[in-house]
């Protein structure tokens, strides 16, 4: 769904939000300067976020499986569809080197019952993606078995935090 205002480049299927906080949802991809935090909770999940502190703009994708065909063209579950639509987005703005580029989420949920691996699937496709185009992480953090909750500044800061259990 896009933004009523095109100029702010708001791809958000929009979220669950309130004044100056966006909170993303799975399958979601936010390019804008809308919002001053956006918060998303990462499993599985991957996050691939950039920020442009000079110009307070921040992107992110929470992609949940690495390639799908989804029923319609903007399709951000999936890393195939949701990536190059936010490289196209920032790269309008900035050139890409212009961005801080930050990757989390990827965990193992379900600890050695992971027989699917989803998060190191989504985990690779990212890598795969940011290969071709050079994009480089400034960080990073990903695996393990715990959840994350990420926190995305205008400013170009971030926080984490782990939740649930660490199996």
């Amino acid at each position: 769904m896009m933004s009523s205002a095109p100029s702010d480049r708001d791809f958000a299927n929009t979220a669950w939000s309130r004044p100056g906080k966006l909170y993303l949802q799975p399958g979601e991809l936010y390019v804008g300067a809308g919002y001053p935090l956006i918060q998303t909770l990462l499993g599985s999940c991957v996050a691939v976020c950039a920020s442009h502190s000079v110009s307070g703009h921040l992107a992110i994708c929470h992609l949940v499986l690495p390639g799908g065909q989804g029923k319609v063209a903007a399709d951000y579950r999936f890393a195939n569809h949701s990536l190059p639509v936010l490289y196209r987005a920032v790269t309008q703005l900035a050139p890409a080197q212009h961005w801080q580029w930050r990757l989390f989420g990827g965990a193992s949920i379900s600890g050695e019952r992971d027989y699917f691996a989803v998060g190191q699937q989504n985990l690779a496709a990212v890598a795969a993606f940011a290969s071709k185009h050079q994009i480089r992480f400034c960080h990073s953090d990903t695996g393990g078995q715990q959840g994350r909750i990420i926190q995305l500044r205008q400013d170009g800061s971030f926080s984490l935090q782990y939740c649930g259990p660490s199996i």
